[in-house]
């Protein structure tokens, strides 16, 4: 049923005063972002270009480098293991997304998630860093606090984006 109102919707060419007829894969590719992209389009920048890479042909070039080859690589790898562990499925196939929504969720679910750890790593590592500098633990303590409840910190764990990764190895 989903398949024939998307047919019956994009099935077509549409007109454009300014570009006259548009084919119908044109217009499914600038639609497609709307389906399955969050609301903040730039966290589509994290996923997408991963699907451009085929490890079984040794192939790792993103063809994107907005955010660089280690924040692909190793959301790639935690992708990996939310499938391994059957929080998500892997496919291919980008109609899969197309019609289970739920499964795009999902993997931006686990890339959130790796920014949660993350963040709690570099929180542990704040913590010692301040504790080895002062050998008072309730200064670390509160350096510890005071970096977690920042408000940025929070923000920043429930997007998509490489901050967090790049704070992790810069602290």
């Amino acid at each position: 049923q989903i398949k024939k109102a998307m047919e019956e919707t994009f099935g077509h060419a549409e007109k454009s005063a300014v570009f006259g007829e548009v084919p119908r894969e044109v217009v499914l590719d600038g639609t497609r972002g709307y389906f399955i992209s969050p609301n903040l389009s730039d966290e589509a920048h994290a996923i997408f270009p991963l699907s451009s890479m085929n490890p079984k042909k040794l192939d790792f070039d993103p063809k994107n480098y907005v955010y660089g080859g280690l924040y692909y690589y190793t959301i790639g790898a935690a992708l990996v293991k939310g499938k391994i562990a059957g929080l998500i499925s892997l496919s291919r196939d980008i109609s899969h997304y197309f019609f289970n929504p739920r499964e795009t969720a999902n993997m931006y679910a686990v890339v959130r998630g790796l920014n949660v750890v993350l963040a709690f790593f570099a929180a542990l590592l704040i913590y010692f860093i301040v504790f080895k500098l002062t050998g008072n633990r309730l200064t670390a303590l509160s350096g510890l606090l005071f970096f977690i409840l920042t408000p940025l910190l929070f923000m920043q764990t429930h997007l998509c984006k490489p901050h967090i990764l790049s704070m992790f190895y810069l602290t």
